[in-house]
């Protein structure tokens, strides 16, 4: 009977913690709700266009399901495809609202906007404007 119950409070543990393929968009520039899709496209993570699925693991990593680059950023503070994966990143649970999370990254949520329609994180790009990144689970989306 005690296993039973273990083994209960392991599926509902992990449960928690499960986090399904998803897409990430800018849910807010400089506080005013928006919904613009994020995806790579050539060097660089973009707002805008058609909506990219991403696959978040616990350890702290992104990897596009559509061109298996994972979600770096470089020295100027950009969002860019990587080869190889890159930790650090994490979702924090929007309260009250099943298979959404806020991105941050190394713990802060300072991400921008470019005016190039790039993606900065605590970068100097010009025309930056502050923005939250939120990542939905499709699980979730078509529920």
């Amino acid at each position: 009977m005690k296993s039973i119950l273990v083994l209960i409070w392991l599926a509902v543990a992990y449960a928690h913690d499960l986090v399904f393929p998803g897409s990430l968009y800018v849910s807010r520039i400089e506080g005013i709700p928006e919904d613009e899709d994020l995806r790579f496209e050539g060097t660089s993570l973009i707002a805008g266009g058609e909506m990219a699925t991403f696959e978040y693991a616990l350890v702290g990593t992104f990897k596009s399901a559509d061109t298996g680059d994972y979600i770096s950023v470089n020295d100027s503070g950009m969002l860019v495809p990587s080869s190889e994966a890159h930790v650090g990143f994490l979702l924090r649970e929007i309260p009250n609202v099943s298979g959404q999370r806020t991105l941050l990254y190394k713990g802060s949520d300072e991400f921008q906007l470019c005016a190039d329609s790039l993606i900065g994180f605590r970068s100097n790009c010009e025309g930056a404007r502050a923005i939250e990144i939120t990542y939905e689970d499709h699980y979730q989306a078509v529920k």
